[in-house]
C-alpha cells in the first residue's frame, strides 16, 4: 500500500507539471490565460483655456463693452462647468467678492482659499433636504466670492459675520495655504449657528452700521463727523 501510494503519488505530480507547463498555450476558449492586448499610451487632454473676453481687466472694461456684454438672464439654470460659472461672475461682479468687499485672483485654483466661487445667496443646504432647489440654481441667485468666504457662512446668513472678520479669515487661510498647501475650514462652517457670530468688530457694525464703500479698496466708515 505504501508503495502504490508513493506510486500514485509521483503520477499525479507528473501529470499536474505537464498541464501547467502546456495550460500556456492553451487558448483563452480552452482555459489558457488571457492576453491582454497592448493599451495604446494614452494622450493627455488639452488643457482648458479660459475665453480670454472673460479676463479683461476691469480697468479696460470700457461702457461700449458693458453695454454690448450678454449676460445671462436670471431666470436661467446655472451651468455644470464651475469654472465657466466663476468667470461669468467675476466679470458680472466687477472682480470683486461680494461678501468681504476684496477683489479676486482669477488666476488662482486648485482649492486656494482665495480662489472665485459661487455664492448662492439664498442658500441650497437650508431647503434641499425638504424641497427641490432647482428653482435656487439660477444666475440670479448667485453672486462672486472668494471660496473661503463663501465656506465661512456656510448655510447662514452672510451678514452674521463682520465683514472684518471675514477679511481676518481670508488673510490667515491664504497665508497658510501658501506656506503649506493646505488650510482647515472655516471654524463659522462648523458651527451650524444661525445667529450673529458675536465679535468687537461685529459689535462694531452693530454701533456704526455696515461698513459701504467702494468694493476692492478698504471699505469706509458709514459715520458722518460731526
Amino acid at each position: 500500500m505504501n508503495d502504490d501510494d508513493g506510486v500514485t503519488g509521483q503520477r499525479q505530480s507528473k501529470a499536474f507539471e505537464l498541464e501547467a507547463k502546456h495550460i500556456a498555450l492553451l487558448s483563452p476558449s480552452m482555459g489558457g490565460p488571457r492576453r491582454k492586448s497592448p493599451q495604446k499610451p494614452r494622450k493627455p487632454p488639452p488643457p482648458k483655456v479660459d475665453p480670454p473676453e472673460l479676463l479683461i481687466p476691469v480697468s479696460e472694461m470700457t461702457a461700449e463693452r458693458w453695454a454690448a456684454w450678454d449676460w445671462p438672464a436670471d431666470h436661467l439654470m446655472l451651468p455644470w462647468d464651475k469654472r465657466k460659472v466663476a468667470l461669468i461672475l467675476w466679470r458680472r461682479d466687477g472682480n470683486i467678492c461680494q461678501v468681504c468687499g476684496l477683489k479676486v485672483d482669477i488666476s488662482l485654483r486648485k482649492s486656494h482659499p482665495g480662489m472665485a466661487s459661487c455664492d448662492h445667496i439664498i442658500p441650497l443646504r437650508r431647503y434641499e433636504a425638504k424641497y427641490d432647489t432647482q428653482h435656487l440654481n439660477v444666475w440670479g441667485n448667485v453672486k462672486l466670492a472668494h471660496l473661503y468666504c463663501n465656506t465661512a457662512h456656510a448655510d447662514f446668513d452672510a451678514r452674521f459675520i463682520a465683514v472684518e472678520d471675514y477679511r481676518t479669515m481670508l488673510r490667515a487661510a491664504t497665508a497658510r495655504f501658501e506656506s503649506t498647501g493646505s488650510c482647515p475650514p472655516p471654524r463659522t462652517a462648523m458651527l451650524g449657528i444661525d445667529a450673529p457670530l458675536l465679535t468687537p468688530a461685529w459689535e462694531a457694525e452693530l454701533l456704526h452700521g455696515r461698513p459701504t464703500g467702494t468694493f476692492g479698496e478698504e471699505w469706509s466708515d458709514t459715520r458722518t463727523e460731526a
